[in-house]
């Protein structure tokens, strides 16, 4: 896919679905660039996600050659995002695992338990949200939580003008 047209989609359909995940006070930055180098999947990488826990910071990687269509990217932006919405769980098993390890192997064991641990949380919720939430399409749940989200902040506005008033 044309990493403007993958841009787009994301810029268009991102704050909706990190309504839809409750991650809204996030600061997420959206990279588009090729994710290259060893990793523990099989092949290419089409999106990776980069969360700091404490600062509420997060950075994904869109590998927008590896993505097809907009279904495709939608999907990719939702398993990041996932990953975001898990993330204080996993950092809090890092902490409290990371600060007792004196030794380099078994630090390297922790990342994989860790890496593993994060992947199947966020493929069961993914499953969840296909299957057992009847969530098949991402983009159309992205758009129904962009009304959502725009109903909330109007109705939020009409409040605070009238109590001004």
């Amino acid at each position: 896919m044309d990493i403007s047209k993958a841009r787009a989609i994301v810029e268009d359909n991102i704050q909706a679905a990190m309504w839809l995940l409750n991650i809204q006070q996030w600061k997420i930055h959206v990279e588009y660039r090729d994710i290259s180098g060893p990793n523990d999947f099989d092949g290419a990488v089409a999106g990776q996600c980069l969360a700091n826990e404490g600062y509420k910071e997060a950075t994904i990687i869109i590998n927008a050659q590896e993505i097809s269509d907009e279904e495709q990217l939608l999907n990719i932006l939702r398993h990041e995002l996932l990953h975001v919405a898990v993330s204080a769980c996993y950092h809090t098993f890092r902490k409290a695992c990371f600060e007792h390890v004196c030794d380099r192997h078994a630090e390297n064991a922790l990342m994989v338990v860790w890496t593993r641990c994060d992947e199947d949380a966020v493929r069961q919720l993914e499953d969840v949200f296909t299957h057992g939430l009847n969530f098949p399409n991402a983009k159309a749940a992205f758009d129904k939580a962009r009304a959502e989200r725009e109903d909330y902040f109007t109705s939020s506005t009409k409040k605070k003008k009238k109590k001004k008033q």
